[in-house]
């Protein structure tokens, strides 16, 4: 780490690890206190999160973690790294979102406003984007994401040796919570190995193909897309960074994402059959189509331009119903356009805009690990939700580096720290590499 890091850098630091650890144990208590139970006269399984004291505690200690580490963040690079009308679009959503924490703070007790998904206090943690900013935080990316993977992946395997016998779970379960949290992180793992030796993404797919082989015996059709789109991301990763001989590059992360693939359906095959035939059989099975039908034959464009607030729902079946898989339409629902327009720049734009401008392997994965963010917020993989989960720290993480990164590409020598220093960016040299500045 570099010499010249003050302690409020280090503070800064580790707020951001504090709050990461903080959310993903209390994921992974709520899963591990679970309950698994077989559903009477059907072969089908349901789930039972468990959340004690401590977990509600843990989580409530990073909400506050990553909101004290954005807010300090903010206070030393001020808002250089947005564009002006970037600016305006950030003002108006946090406007909307104190609004509806006032809201919000009338109608929902202390308890639920750090642990209901529907919680108006979710809109706040995108002050983590700013902590994204700082090289401090941004240099341990990598690091944060392989430690994540390693020691959760085993973890997410083992839960499968705790169902007694193959079966369709009815809502969430351990399987997807699993691959909620960790998706992301694989992909960011993979995607940002360094130069193009064989053996380092060989060692780096085995969590990513773990997440194949959990989501396939999930039958989850979404997840898998994803895990594939990621090997996808891998192949094309030769040619979106302008390497050097990059056909035969791509022809071997080819050749690897294939193996991986095959070897994870094969071991399916050989544990699970059920799980493969169960797949096959949901191959055209329609999910979605309903809960769309019904939900815009009961909302205007009135009430999704200008929110139902933190309580608002819809009738699903005749019964209220306050979650969308697709988390676009539930942010209108929620806050209306201004709440989803400015999540919308903040997190998701920045990795579009960077994919395409993608200087080394860190810039490409993270813009490549936020446009997979945005499809499965879209809908494409089920339960994964905006909250105060690990995952959504790590992505507003990844949507401040891009910024940064995009900010240095328009020719922004520094981005001033009110008060403290300058943050060096990185500088175009002639016929060189990008690079970073030196103070």
């Amino acid at each position: 780490m570099n010499a010249a890091v003050t302690p409020l850098e280090l503070a800064l630091l580790a707020m951001v690890v504090f709050a990461l650890c903080a959310a993903a144990l209390a994921v992974l208590v709520e899963i591990t206190k679970g309950t698994v139970i077989m559903i009477a006269d059907s072969e089908m399984w349901a789930f039972a999160p468990f959340c004690p004291r401590y977990a509600l505690l843990l989580r409530f200690l990073g909400i506050t973690s990553v909101l004290a580490a954005g807010f300090l963040a903010f206070l030393q690079s001020g808002i250089g790294w947005l564009g002006g009308r970037t600016r305006l679009v950030v003002g108006l959503y946090f406007m909307a979102a104190c609004f509806w924490f006032l809201v919000g703070f009338r109608s929902f007790t202390k308890f639920d406003l750090v642990t209901e998904i529907n919680s108006p206090l979710v809109w706040f943690l995108c002050l983590g984007v700013a902590a994204g900013t700082r090289q401090v935080v941004s240099r341990q990316l990598g690091r944060i994401a392989g430690i994540a993977v390693w020691l959760i992946f085993p973890l997410m395997l083992y839960s499968l040796t705790k169902i007694p016998h193959y079966g369709r779970f009815v809502r969430v379960n351990p399987q997807v919570m699993y691959l909620s949290l960790l998706v992301w992180f694989a992909a960011y793992h993979l995607l940002s190995t360094p130069g193009t030796a064989w053996l380092p993404r060989a060692v780096r797919v085995i969590p990513l193909l773990a997440c194949l082989l959990v989501a396939a015996f999930n039958q989850g059709r979404g997840w898998i897309l994803q895990c594939l789109l990621v090997f996808l991301l891998l192949l094309a990763r030769p040619l979106f960074l302008h390497e050097a001989k990059a056909v035969p590059k791509l022809l071997k992360n080819g050749i690897l994402a294939v193996l991986a693939m095959l070897a994870a359906f094969y071991l399916l095959v050989q544990f699970q059959p059920a799980a493969i035939q169960g797949l096959i059989g949901r191959a055209t099975e329609d999910t979605r189509t309903d809960q769309y039908r019904q939900f815009f034959s009961q909302m205007g464009v009135f009430d999704l331009l200008v929110g139902k607030g933190p309580e608002g729902s819809y009738l699903w079946n005749g019964s209220p119903y306050g979650y969308f898989d697709n988390q676009f339409i539930w942010m209108l629902l929620k806050g209306g356009f201004l709440i989803c327009l400015g999540y919308t720049i903040l997190i998701i734009v920045p990795g579009f805009r960077l994919f395409f401008r993608a200087r080394n392997e860190r810039d490409y994965a993270a813009a490549a690990t936020l446009i997979l963010w945005s499809l499965a917020l879209a809908g494409l993989s089920t339960y994964n939700a905006i909250g105060f989960f690990a995952q959504n720290y790590f992505v507003m993480l990844l949507a401040g580096y891009c910024h940064w990164r995009l900010a240095a590409q328009m020719h922004m020598p520094k981005i001033p720290i009110r008060g403290l220093r300058v943050l060096p960016l990185p500088q175009r040299r002639r016929n060189a590499a990008f690079s970073t500045a030196r103070a």
